[in-house]
């Protein structure tokens, strides 16, 4: 059984019921109460108390809580009481440690740059990537990222970033999927449950995709 565990550093995303406000990003600051430090969070609580959703993404699962929240003189959206808890998604299979390289394409109504960005991954599942680059994606932001396997053309996986951590090259991003054809699902899982091959693990050569 999955225990809802919120940790300092979640990605969180806080939503209106009924879309009454953008939704907004933060991250979490304290597990009890439930306490998220997120720009713009004014929108969504007030000192009265508003209802809300917040989707918490770690530990390989995937939450939606729901709640009274209230923005306080520190600036910090607290959601106290919890009143629902729901598991939305547990990651389902494993990883794959491989060195491919990708390509990302951010979100093009989310940023001025939208150009294609070069990148490699670290490890890789039918439910997401973890991948190195030298530009910075935020937490909660959107973006698809081009994949090459073996195989077949290369998949096209949309998802939205659920961590960033400085690494010594750039960066390195946490993506769930969100968005993924059932056959580049299937694709991917094979992949990750195929036996490795030279340059398919942690070594830092490239997976060569293409139709042959």
């Amino acid at each position: 059984m999955v225990r809802f565990e919120p940790v300092p550093g979640q990605v969180a995303l806080i939503e209106s019921p009924g879309g009454a406000h953008q939704p907004v990003t933060g991250i979490v600051v304290r597990a009890r109460p439930l306490t998220i430090d997120a720009a713009g969070a004014s929108g969504v609580g007030s000192s009265d108390g508003a209802v809300v959703e917040v989707v918490l993404c770690g530990g390989g699962a995937r939450w939606r809580v729901g709640g009274t929240a209230a923005v306080g003189p520190d600036g910090l959206l607290t959601v106290d009481p919890v009143t629902r808890v729901e598991l939305v998604e547990r990651r389902a299979g494993p990883r794959r440690l491989a060195w491919i390289g990708l390509t990302i394409l951010p979100l093009e109504n989310e940023r001025a740059d939208p150009a294609p960005w070069p990148a490699h991954t670290v490890d890789i599942g039918a439910g997401g990537i973890r991948l190195e680059t030298s530009h910075r994606l935020a937490p909660g932001e959107r973006a698809t990222v081009i994949v090459p396997l073996p195989g077949g053309s290369p998949v096209m996986c949309a998802g939205r970033v659920v961590a960033t951590d400085a690494v010594r090259d750039g960066w390195c991003h946490r993506l769930a999927f969100s968005e993924l054809r059932s056959v580049d699902a299937d694709r991917l899982a094979a992949f990750v449950a195929s036996p490795e091959t030279p340059g398919s693990g942690g070594s830092r050569h490239p997976v060569s995709g293409g139709s042959g």
